[in-house]
């Protein structure tokens, strides 16, 4: 299955893998998770991607960018753009704007910096002593933080 970075900030799916799907149909999609990780909810570990299921529903998909490449599973034929862990938020801000995707909201905190892109995926950064560098993306389904506070109003 095709997956770009692009189709997923604008869209929160990678690929055919998306928000309230359940194991079944992610591992019929993926096969079976590198490693599972239980703590209050099942993190389904294939490379780079993550998957947060709770009760047998996926509600968070990440990606972790701790290597030098962009590790995907197998079923994926990534194309297009790939970050990695070396990518700096000037480089990812560049990306941004000429795939003509806008950040919904900008905030620091700690040693983080987090973009909200599209439908309200997160990007966070950490700070290096010489530079700001990618760590990871994550959606969960949550619109951006400023349609919330409408909401809360």
């Amino acid at each position: 299955m095709k997956l770009t970075l692009r189709e997923f900030l604008e869209t929160g799916r990678l690929g055919d893998i998306r928000l309230g799907m359940t194991r079944a149909e992610a591992q019929a999609l993926l096969g079976p998770p590198e490693d599972i990780s239980l703590t209050k909810d099942a993190v389904w570990k294939y490379g780079s991607l993550q998957l947060y299921f709770h009760e047998n529903r996926l509600w968070l998909i990440a990606l972790y960018f701790p290597w030098d490449e962009l590790r995907l599973p197998n079923a994926f034929e990534a194309v297009g753009y790939l970050p990695s862990r070396a990518t700096t938020l000037q480089e990812f801000r560049k990306f941004l704007a000429e795939s003509g995707s806008e950040t919904n909201l900008d905030r620091t905190v700690d040693e983080a910096v987090i973009l909200q892109v599209g439908p309200g995926i997160e990007v966070i950064f950490h700070r290096e002593p010489e530079q700001i560098l990618l760590e990871t993306m994550q959606w969960s389904g949550q619109p951006p933080v400023r349609e919330r506070v409408k909401e809360s109003r």
